[in-house]
């Protein structure tokens, strides 16, 4: 289902990342239990609460204040507060639609606290976090809420409203945004303050929360289907496009993408970090982006499985807009959805009856990026099992590409992707004529585009 977004661009000191609600079970709130009990409470005090500036003038010892230690529970390395409209016990807040489980929550975020922390590693050898508790702040208010950030470059803190933290994958996505706040806490870049990595905190935090709850942010998964073809950078499938972590992660491990925020240094947008770390030039970025765009065709990446259950229940397909020419029987790519710089095509073909088939490839000439642009383009197969084959890579603007049927191929893909001579970042609010677009035009010898 569609949500209601808040969007705040990610410039200020305190950024703020509005995001999106989605569905999750949780669990009912009316059996709540104490927050710290026995060995919990003496680990709990290991780490402060930090105040921030705002709160100077707030006594946390007075009930009537907006924030007070009276609505407070703590675990080891996070503490609530709550609107003192739930009163002290949030579980029976006057509102029934309100309430929510301080030590359910609590224990879902020390979870997800860990994975970001020990797996992920978006903490380094020395981070505030060792002496500080993380913060959630629920507010009083049937209102969506849903914001990650932190407070003065200490220490990362999110803003919730009972829907939100009730759900478990908007509070691992939020969380997620304060640990990506956090990095710049703790003494790097943490992609702050440029126009072209706001799409990059939603990117990273939905793919966070997948760490944990793998099935979730995929309510939407035929957005991204539809909209493959635009940058990975572009504002517009933030929320969607996710999973080329799911491929660095299966190339280098579940600790790259906190390695990557913590190795970025000011200016660079995120796949410029990725090229200087990895050691990969703008070539080698381009053939890896169009082997992560040939398995997004039949999710050949972690967590794969919940992404093809999902576009499944979604009747989501990859479908290109080709304009037919008999006259010298080429399939122009439709310039609306002509791929974007790191974007991609998928077109799925017939299956063969020979054993070979061969697409050839032409560039055409896009005008005012024609320094910029280039492709790449390579075949998928399945066999009735599900198991994918991959082709060699093509990237000759002019060329052509040989294609050799496996044993028992049931379906068969050709994918194009934009693949830039040089990195160039997509800026948040782009206009159509800035966004540099990357048409061509194909044809086939032994098969055809399949109609769909």
């Amino acid at each position: 289902m569609k949500r209601k977004l808040e969007m705040m661009i990610i410039v200020l000191a305190v950024m703020i990342a509005s995001c999106k609600k989605e569905a999750a079970n949780v669990k009912d709130a009316t059996n709540e239990k104490p927050a710290l009990m026995g060995a919990n409470l003496a680990l709990a005090a290991e780490k402060n609460i930090y105040i921030p500036n705002e709160w100077q003038g707030i006594d946390l010892n007075n009930d009537n204040s907006e924030w007070s230690y009276a609505r407070m529970a703590t675990s080891a390395n996070i503490v609530i507060f709550w609107d003192k409209g739930f009163t002290t016990n949030p579980s029976q807040a006057p509102n029934v639609s309100l309430r929510f489980n301080k030590a359910d929550i609590l224990l879902k975020a020390e979870q997800v606290y860990k994975s970001y922390r020990d797996t992920l590693k978006f903490t380094g050898q020395a981070s505030n976090l060792d002496t500080k508790k993380l913060m959630i702040l629920v507010k009083y208010s049937t209102d969506w809420l849903a914001q990650g950030a932190g407070f003065d470059n200490v220490v990362g803190a999110l803003w919730v409203s009972p829907a939100a933290v009730n759900i478990n994958s908007v509070l691992a996505h939020e969380l997620g945004h304060t640990f990506q706040y956090q990095v710049h806490c703790d003494g790097t870049y943490g992609y702050r303050d440029q126009n072209y990595v706001g799409s990059f905190w939603e990117q990273c935090a939905q793919y966070m929360s997948r760490q944990t709850y793998p099935a979730g942010s995929l309510d939407d998964i035929k957005f991204f289907y539809d909209n493959c073809y635009k940058n990975f950078s572009n504002e517009e499938i933030r929320y969607q496009s996710f999973h080329l972590q799911e491929y660095w992660k299966l190339k280098y491990g579940k600790d790259f993408l906190g390695r990557l925020w913590r190795s970025a240094t000011s200016p660079e947008h995120p796949l410029q970090t990725y090229k200087r770390i990895t050691n990969s030039s703008q070539s080698v970025l381009n053939n890896e982006i169009l082997d992560y765009a040939r398995r997004c065709v039949n999710w050949d990446l972690p967590n794969g499985q919940y992404v093809r259950a999902a576009a499944q229940s979604q009747n989501a397909i990859f479908k290109t807009l080709l304009n037919y020419n008999p006259a010298d029987q080429y399939y122009t790519v439709d310039q609306a959805t002509a791929p974007e710089c790191y974007g991609f095509n998928v077109i799925e073909l017939n299956v063969p009856t020979a054993n070979t088939a061969t697409v050839n490839f032409s560039g055409i000439n896009n005008g005012t990026f024609v320094n910029l642009q280039g492709w790449r383009y390579g075949f998928v197969s399945v066999n009735s099992s599900g198991i994918p084959t991959y082709s060699t890579i093509g990237a000759d603007a002019q060329g052509s590409l040989l294609f050799t049927k496996p044993a028992n191929t049931s379906r068969v893909w050709l994918v194009v992707s934009g693949a830039p001579q040089t990195h160039f970042n997509h800026e948040w609010g782009m206009t159509a004529s800035q966004i540099p677009k990357f048409p061509y035009k194909v044809k086939f010898t032994n098969t055809q585009p399949k109609s769909l």
